[in-house]
């Protein structure tokens, strides 16, 4: 599976759009829990979860992470 990089820009296209898309924020839980910035719906799921959560989520739908 191909994994590609989008822009910031990008992502807030697809959120104005309102695509179907899974946001995962991968900060660890102090960054997380220290800023100020979320994108609303987005999941909290560190980088160390990913590999064990994956499974949970649609694979039907673009998955995307960031971080800050």
């Amino acid at each position: 599976m191909a994994v590609g990089r989008i822009t910031k820009e990008e992502l807030l296209e697809k959120l104005n759009k309102k695509e179907d898309v899974i946001i995962i924020d991968v900060r660890n839980f102090d960054a997380f829990a220290g800023s100020p910035v979320k994108i609303p719906g987005a999941i909290r799921m560190g980088l160390d979860e990913i590999e064990k959560r994956c499974g949970s989520l649609d694979a039907k739908k673009e998955a995307i992470t960031y971080c800050t």
